[in-house]
This record gives C-alpha cells, sequence and structure tokens, in this order.
C-alpha cells in the first residue's frame, strides 16, 4: 500500500504529522470466539424454560396450582380421620368393607388431580406450538443450528414440568403425609412404598396429558381450537369408555379414556381392594395404552415439526 510523505513542519516548531496509510481498513480487533461453548441439547433447556415461563404469566396455572393443594388437603383429611378411627388390626380387617390410606392416595390422582392436569396442559401445552405457527417462529428456530428433535423435547420438557407442578407434587406430597401421619414407626416404614409409586403414577399421567396437548397444539395455529380439541378429545372419551365397555361386556375397552386407564394403573400399582375394581382395566392394559398415547404423540408431533421446517425453509 502505497504511503503519503508527511507535509514538513508548519515553521512554528511542531513536528511533522504521521504517514497515513490509504486503503486500510479500520481494525476493530475482533476475533474468534475463545471460550466455553454450551452443548446442542442446551438450548431444549431454553426452549423448555421458555415454554415453562410463559405459562407462568397466565394467572390460570397458578389457580391450578392451588386446587391441586386444595384436593391435597381434603385427600389429607380423609386419611387423617380414617387414621384415627381405626386402629392397624382393623384396617387389615376391612378390605372388603374400607378402602385403605393408600387408595386414597392413588384416588387423589386419578378422580381428581388428573383433570386439574388436563386444565393445566390446555392452559400451557395448547399454546406450546401453535403461538410459534401464529407468528411464524419456525423461520427463526430452523434458521440456527436447532433440530426438531431438539425443539420437540423442548417443548414437550417445558409441559411436563408444568404440568407435573399440579399432578406430579401435590400427588407426591399427599404420599408423604401419609406415610407422616403414621404413629408407629415400623408401620411408617412400611408405608414408604406408596411414595414411588404414587411418583410413577403420576408422573404416566403428566408424559401422557403433556404429549398429547402439545400434539394438538401442532396442528393449528389458533390456540383457542387446541386447548377445545384436546380438552373435547379427553372429555369425550371419559363419557363413552364405561358404556361402550359395558355393553360389548369387555371392560379393557375402558382404556380409551385415559382417566380410566390411569385408574386401572392406579389399582396394579397399588393393589388395594375399592369399591369399583370390577370395572377397572387391567393395568397391563392400561400402562400399554399410557405409554402408546405418550410415545404416538411424541412421534405425531416429531413429524409435524419436521414437515413445518420444510415449509417454513421453503424446501
Amino acid at each position: 500500500m502505497s504511503t503519503t510523505p508527511a507535509p514538513p513542519g508548519n515553521g512554528n516548531g511542531n513536528a511533522a504529522a504521521p504517514a497515513v496509510e490509504r486503503g486500510l481498513i479500520h481494525d476493530l480487533g475482533y476475533g474468534a470466539y475463545s471460550g466455553p461453548r454450551s452443548g446442542p441439547w442446551t438450548r431444549t433447556w431454553i426452549i423448555a424454560r421458555e415454554v415453562l415461563r410463559v405459562g407462568w404469566k397466565n394467572p390460570w396455572l397458578r389457580r391450578c396450582m392451588w386446587m391441586s393443594f386444595m384436593v391435597v388437603a381434603v385427600w389429607g383429611v380423609f386419611i387423617f380421620v380414617q387414621g384415627q378411627t381405626q386402629g392397624i388390626a382393623q384396617l387389615e380387617q376391612a378390605k372388603a368393607f374400607l378402602p385403605k390410606k393408600d387408595t386414597y392416595v392413588m384416588w387423589a390422582v386419578t378422580r381428581s388431580l388428573v383433570f386439574i392436569g388436563v386444565l393445566a396442559g390446555a392452559i400451557v401445552g395448547a399454546g406450546a406450538v401453535s403461538d410459534d405457527l401464529r407468528a411464524g417462529a419456525f423461520q427463526f428456530y430452523f434458521a440456527r443450528p436447532l433440530r426438531p428433535q431438539q425443539y420437540v423435547v423442548g417443548k414437550l420438557l417445558g409441559v411436563i414440568m408444568a404440568i407435573g407442578l399440579v399432578v406430579v407434587v401435590p400427588a407426591v406430597g399427599l404420599a408423604a403425609v401419609r406415610v407422616v401421619m403414621e404413629t408407629h414407626v415400623e408401620v411408617m416404614v412400611r408405608a414408604l412404598g406408596v411414595i414411588p409409586r404414587t411418583l410413577a403414577l403420576a408422573g404416566v399421567v403428566t408424559l401422557a396429558l403433556a404429549a398429547l396437548a402439545v400434539l394438538m397444539s401442532s396442528l393449528t395455529p389458533r390456540k383457542i381450537y387446541a386447548q377445545a380439541s384436546y380438552t373435547l378429545l379427553l372429555f369425550i372419551s371419559f363419557a363413552i369408555s364405561l358404556p361402550l365397555a359395558k355393553v360389548s361386556n369387555n371392560v379393557k375397552l375402558r382404556v380409551i379414556s385415559l382417566r380410566d386407564a390411569v385408574e386401572g394403573l392406579g389399582y396394579g400399582l397399588f393393589q388395594k381392594w375399592t369399591f369399583d375394581r370390577t370395572w377397572a382395566p387391567p393395568w397391563q392394559t392400561s400402562l400399554t395404552m399410557l405409554l402408546c398415547v405418550f410415545g404416538g404423540a411424541s412421534l405425531a408431533l416429531l413429524w409435524r415439526i419436521r414437515r413445518v421446517e420444510l415449509s417454513s425453509l421453503g424446501t
């Protein structure tokens, strides 16, 4: 590059100005990033955290939490009253007449918390993907190194955490209360098994509800339509499952209702006699149905997101 000689001094004793290079681009000193790099699945956690953050801003999710803890309080009273009115020997002899304390924990999940979980899924899960569809955010997502699998797992994880706040946390809390209410240490130790069983039951419920909610959300850019289809699907299947099973004399057909499948699984996990166990579906069929709902909805969601990815990138 050529340089122009500096002009001579101005006669006042000032030094000559330095030479100026022509054609030199101003260098800001930028260099390649050399710090720590996060893994590719970190993006999944960012998506999940955003889903939970947006859901938490909805006051109805917080109301669902209050409802779930009220449910825990009510069922806790039932457990306390039965523990005060019946001794250990009477409880052992009451299998054919009264439910045991563990059964109340199961009923809290299958007959109360599952419905609050449906409401939480409609609030958080139904808008998880539909909001992105309406805003055209997939061009932003997939223009970056983000795979559809990571997007799907992130959305599912965020909705699972939201539903878990109103199903898993209160259910495990009630199971812990049931154990603590025992006055004999040996009975308390023997009752500790209710906690992992409750966690398994509530966890499977949460997985199935979350996957179904996010799948419905991916089918339409209108959140209200996703909420309506998700809620109607669950409640219509619940309404027709028992009549259909009785007409066909096949109790396994009750698993078409997610709530009945949850109760069938609960009977298998808790192994307690209850009043209507005759018409409860087998726990093996119930577990298979719930896992198929979760797996099938997740795979269908992944297929749907891949289709959206291709259409948003114009390929």
